[in-house]
């Protein structure tokens, strides 16, 4: 994931294309519609299908279908990981002042985010994502979406606002939307606890802030129900892993 933090347009930097999909445009509608790309063992190898050297689908050896099918458990591994482990608890400062902690999230499925306002690519997706689960599921009134802020220093109320608006969500009136921050060492081990890496590179056209791309559903008691490596979640893990919401069942 690659973040910008300057005034300038989303700029596509080399890396991102993974959460952009094949069109190459910063408009997350068109990234449901990424394409896949067929693969078919050849002994220890994963080739692509129709490349020279692989071998024809239906006809693999007893030994490409044992790789091609450990390739597929790992892919479908890698996509969601469903835990069973309380969450590392944290306590931080929501937009408002509120303070925000996991005990005060317990009674209520939250996902959380770690993004900051002033990002211009990935931060605006994943909330253009879960504005749109949100929309999907109906607004449950016990689903609650978190973004855990990375660059507390930057993220003001004025800029977290600003991001929300940005998206027609008022968290004034849908409390549900909480955008919390803390201090550097609170929020440095809120992202050790929860295994985000924040890569920051200067360039030209601002400062590059790169956190590790996690998504994570809290449930009711406070137990990890599942993580997200990608903020393009397959629909079916994600309603499995809101299977908590009494709305959903």
């Amino acid at each position: 994931m690659n973040l910008l933090r300057p005034r300038n347009r989303p700029h596509l930097l080399a890396g991102s294309s993974s959460e952009v999909g094949a069109g190459g445009t910063g408009d997350p509608r068109r990234r449901r519609g990424r394409p896949c790309r067929a693969w078919v063992a050849d002994g220890n190898r994963l080739l692509p299908a129709g490349q020279p050297g692989s071998t024809a689908a239906g006809a693999l050896p007893p030994s490409g279908r044992v790789t091609a099918l450990l390739a597929a458990l790992w892919l479908m591994a890698a996509a969601a990981v469903v835990h069973a482990e309380t969450a590392p608890p944290f306590v931080l400062s929501n937009w408002d002042g509120r303070p925000v902690s996991t005990e005060s999230l317990r009674g209520r499925t939250t996902i959380v985010t770690f993004t900051f306002a002033q990002c211009a690519f990935a931060c605006p997706m994943i909330t253009f994502q879960l504005k749109a689960l949100d929309e999907e599921l109906g607004s449950p009134p016990g689903l609650s979406y978190l973004h855990v802020s990375v660059n507390p220093a930057q993220d003001t109320p004025e800029e977290i606002l600003g991001h929300f608006r940005k998206h027609a969500i008022d968290p004034r009136r849908d409390p549900r939307w909480l955008f919390v921050t803390g201090s550097e060492a609170q929020t440095a081990a809120v992202l050790a606890a929860y295994g985000i890496q924040v890569k920051r590179t200067p360039t030209p056209r601002g400062e590059l802030i790169e956190p590790t791309i996690k998504v994570v559903v809290i449930d009711p008691q406070g137990q990890v129900a599942a993580t997200f490596a990608t903020y393009q979640w397959d629909d079916k893990e994600m309603r499995h892993a809101l299977a908590s919401l009494s709305d959903l069942r």
